[in-house]
């Protein structure tokens, strides 16, 4: 939403709805923009206002979209569900054909590969640390570069402007400095965070791959693609490391006026109560570059914050996937085992009842498929299933 719309022309509104649209268009497809006032809206229920096209926005979202987004997600999560339980029986069909000595053989092929790859995903923790700690050292030589950088490039900044400017402007100008900095080396950090991330998940998928494929290689039909989900963390990437650390930064540079000034308040009212030009100047050249010294010390911490936490969601990925793979396959091939062992004499009577929970299985995921297809299919609301939409339940 664009507010304030009325204080521009036609012109810049068409000018300043297009710079937003593009701009958004590199973080999401078609975003939808609404300019917006508020003013004329309460002022005359102007239908130019652009009111009425967000109202019916929001109407149609809360009628419908809401619904449908939160029904196709369950659905989604139902389905994943299903296809986990079905590679679950697979397993179990397959190790009805297998004596107990092959059985228990190739588990242990299984559970060695699995303790590799669990392995190597806790090892991940330590590269991770590594990692963030290179990027905290690098943004900080940026910092401390930056810094000796604009103390070298003031003197003749002062020096080429009128003393009543120095005094008026210059307190904003180094503000603006900083900000425009920060803003930069903001963006650079999250392609930085953002790099090592697809490293890490790029690693974890490789040994949940390599576990899962051990599994169904061992014990798996020759149809069954084993699945062990994971959060694959790629759509979090994208948010976090462009939108949250980018919100994150912003705001941490908007407080930067207040900060700065703090910080430079001392010397700033040195040169502002100066009466002489060449006074002022000297001032300036001798007691600005303290202030821009310690200003860029005083912002290192929130950059290094930005990669902590960061650091500290991708481990927290890297320890659930290890988590969830390791008692993933570990239920299944305990269960399965412990079924053989209970059941060794009734192997036809198990192949029969675990046929059926597949044939069950199957058709509850074919019903799952066709509802999410429906859901977008139609502009009219989707009517909720019926009792009967789905095939019993085979817990």
């Amino acid at each position: 939403m664009l507010g304030k719309m009325d204080m521009l022309s036609a012109d810049e509104r068409v000018a300043v709805t297009d710079y937003v649209k593009t701009g958004l268009a590199k973080l999401m497809p078609e975003p939808v923009v609404y300019p917006l006032s508020a003013k004329d809206w309460a002022r005359s229920r102007d239908p130019a206002s652009g009111m009425p096209e967000l109202m019916a926005y929001l109407e149609r979202f809360l009628a419908r979209d809401r619904a449908q987004v939160i029904l196709d997600n369950a659905a989604g999560d139902a389905g994943r569900t299903a296809a986990y339980l079905e590679n679950n029986l697979g397993v179990r069909m397959h190790a009805y054909d297998l004596d107990i000595a092959e059985l228990e053989q190739r588990i242990n092929a299984v559970r060695d590969q699995l303790d590799t790859s669990k392995r190597k995903l806790d090892e991940l923790h330590v590269r991770i640390d590594a990692d963030a700690a290179s990027i905290k050292n690098q943004i900080g030589l940026d910092l401390e570069a930056f810094a000796r950088a604009f103390v070298a490039a003031l003197p003749a900044q002062i020096d080429a402007v009128d003393a009543n400017d120095v005094k008026a402007y210059l307190p904003a100008f180094i503000e603006d400095k900083f900000k425009e900095w920060a803003e930069i080396e903001g963006a650079r950090l999250a392609a930085m965070l953002e790099h090592l991330a697809e490293q890490v998940i790029a690693i974890t998928n490789e040994n949940v791959a390599a576990a899962a494929a051990m599994l169904a290689e061992r014990l798996g039909p020759e149809d069954t693609a084993i699945e062990i989900s994971v959060d694959s963390f790629k759509y979090d990437i994208g948010i976090y490391a462009m939108g949250a650390l980018g919100t994150t930064v912003m705001l941490f540079v908007n407080a930067l006026a207040g900060g700065l000034l703090t910080i430079a308040a001392p010397i700033m009212a040195i040169i502002l109560k100066s009466k002489i030009a060449g006074d002022i100047r000297i001032q300036a050249k001798e007691r600005v570059p303290a202030a821009v010294l310690k200003a860029a010390e005083a912002m290192k911490p929130h950059f290094d914050k930005c990669i902590d936490d960061f650091a500290r969601r991708l481990s927290e990925f890297v320890f659930n996937a290890g988590n969830t793979l390791y008692k993933g396959i570990s239920e299944i091939l305990d269960r399965t085992m412990s079924e053989r062992r209970e059941h060794a004499g009734g192997i036809a009577e198990l192949k029969s009842a675990t046929t059926q929970q597949i044939q069950q299985i199957r058709a509850t995921s074919s019903a799952l498929r066709q509802l999410r297809e429906g859901l977008w299919a139609s502009e009219d609301l989707p009517e909720a299933p019926g009792v009967g939409a789905l095939p019993p339940d085979v817990s």
